[in-house]
């Protein structure tokens, strides 16, 4: 079947191709283009290796693979058409800078479709930014141009004294923000965890129901605060029967230790974002972005260029450090619990570190290539030219 399905494939790329040629190779005779038979056979036979390579890989991509996100690479047929005819035709591109900027936004996307690019948004968002502010800052002069207004350069003496003052309330309003959601998460993670020991202990000890340590899963994986109070609901009738059941001290002991700690627990898990302190953020992360990118001092020079890839790399840091504050709320509301059963009706915790190295590596490094190209750029705008 997968056979039939290629040929069929081929068979209407093919069609395709030659109505392509066709139209085209009549608009070249129209426009009193100069064709001989010699380059008209070489240009088919050329495109059809070009594009029968092109469309066995795809076809076979998608064949070997789950992942649809590879249908994304058909996004770079510009880039890859130019280039193909520069190679055999020798073809003058009016502006590379476009070129480049162009093959930017391509890889960039197939980077955020075909790869996770990490399940954080943090570094999404930071290849979008990098790739969006490096394509602004480069153009700006010619972008500013288009504005009704022509004030945007800024007196050398206060530029940085305003920026840096924005920046700091920024950097202040995020250090709060992140001190004050990192510990409780870490704090979080230990709680559920030891509890969830605690009642696992408990119930083999025959003191409480063992569908205890269960209603615990329930309470990590709640994601809203109906699901966290039928959890939690659930844990205390196991605590309640537990009281009634067991009279002893030493067992009320310790089943009161575990229920104070299942109280801090919810309680902290209840406390949501605080979307005044993200409100703040973004407030103040966006004036900075909009005095980085819409005004400059009158300097040229290399000085203009290392101002210009500050301006590139501050407001995509910015966006980043605005976006990471919310994975570190997506963090919080992850799984902690995983169960691996080791023998029948036992189970050993262990903590879910799922490891996206690779896709880190990935963005970063695709993020630092957005950063080489838009700095040779700036550097041929500011000082090569000169």
């Amino acid at each position: 079947v997968d056979f039939v399905d290629l040929c069929c494939v081929l068979t209407a790329n093919l069609i395709a191709n030659l109505t392509g040629s066709a139209l085209a190779g009549i608009m070249g005779f129209a426009t009193g283009e100069s064709l001989d038979m010699r380059i008209l056979v070489f240009g088919v036979v050329a495109g059809g290796i070009a594009h029968t390579v092109g469309t066995i890989t795809w076809r076979t991509g998608n064949l070997v693979t789950n992942n649809l996100g590879i249908n994304a690479l058909s996004y770079a047929t510009p880039i890859v058409t130019l280039l193909w005819l520069f190679l055999f035709a020798q073809v003058d591109i009016a502006r590379t800078d476009f070129l480049i900027i162009g093959a930017a936004a391509i890889f960039s996307a197939n980077l955020l479709i075909n790869f996770e690019a990490e399940v954080r948004f943090g570094f999404k968002a930071l290849i979008i930014a990098l790739w969006a502010f490096g394509a602004f800052i480069y153009l700006r002069d010619e972008i500013l141009l288009l504005l009704p207004f022509d004030g945007w350069l800024w007196p050398r003496e206060t530029y940085l004294g305003a920026l840096g003052l924005s920046a700091t309330v920024f950097t202040l309003l995020l250090t709060f923000r992140v001190a004050h959601l990192a510990p409780r998460t870490r704090d979080e993670d230990i709680r559920i965890f030891g509890l969830h020991r605690t009642l696992e202990m408990l119930g083999r000890r025959g003191l409480i129901d063992p569908l205890a340590s269960e209603h615990i899963r329930a309470i990590d994986a709640a994601r809203t605060n109906e699901e966290l109070h039928v959890a939690y609901t659930q844990v205390k009738l196991c605590f309640s029967q537990a009281m009634d059941e067991h009279p002893l001290p030493a067992d009320q002991r310790h089943l009161s230790n575990a229920e104070a700690q299942l109280n801090m627990m919810v309680h902290s898990r209840q406390q949501g974002l605080e979307f005044g302190e993200l409100f703040s953020l973004i407030i103040f992360g966006g004036l900075t972005i909009v005095l980085s990118l819409l005004s400059r001092p009158e300097v040229f020079g290399w000085t203009a260029f290392l101002i210009e890839v500050f301006s590139t790399l501050f407001p995509a840091v910015i966006v980043f450090l605005i976006v990471n504050v919310w994975d570190l709320h997506r963090d919080r509301a992850d799984l902690i619990l995983a169960n691996q059963d080791v023998s029948e009706g036992f189970g050993v915790i262990f903590v879910d570190h799922t490891s996206r190295r690779f896709e880190q590596s990935v963005s970063l490094i695709v993020g630092l290539l957005l950063i080489i190209s838009y700095a040779g750029l700036l550097w041929y705008k500011w000082v090569a030219s000169i």
